[in-house]
């Protein structure tokens, strides 16, 4: 009998690097389940709003429309476009301020020095 060596199954070498990438393979996608389902709610927020302010008469149906398709075309998952399009919902700013600061932040990001404000 040689020692060290077994026939059974003891998660030896080759079989724990195995279960520790199905583990890693488990947590990545939780992790991405999680982040699309946060980034979905942010969305149905920025809606609600603007349907709250339809609602009470702050927009005509042009605007609505307008500001709706805006939000519903716009996916980015940088913070900063967020915090954009929550203004936007919010009527701070209007389609043409949402673009030209949505432009702004796309360029820095792209140079790499984008800082985010709220």
């Amino acid at each position: 009998m040689r020692y060290g060596h077994s026939i059974g199954y003891d998660f030896y070498g080759l079989d724990w690097l195995i279960v520790i990438l199905i583990i890693a393979f488990i947590a990545l996608y939780v992790l991405i389940s999680i982040n699309k389902n946060n980034l979905s709610s942010s969305y149905s927020k920025f809606l609600n709003m603007l349907n709250e302010r339809y609602a009470r008469g702050e927009l005509d149906s042009d605007e609505y429309n307008e500001r709706k398709i805006i939000i519903e075309d716009s996916k980015s998952t940088e913070p900063a476009i967020l915090i954009l399009l929550e203004r936007f919902a919010k009527g701070e700013i209007d389609s043409k301020e949402f673009y030209v600061i949505k432009n702004d932040i796309e360029n820095k990001a792209l140079k790499g020095d984008v800082y985010y404000e709220q």
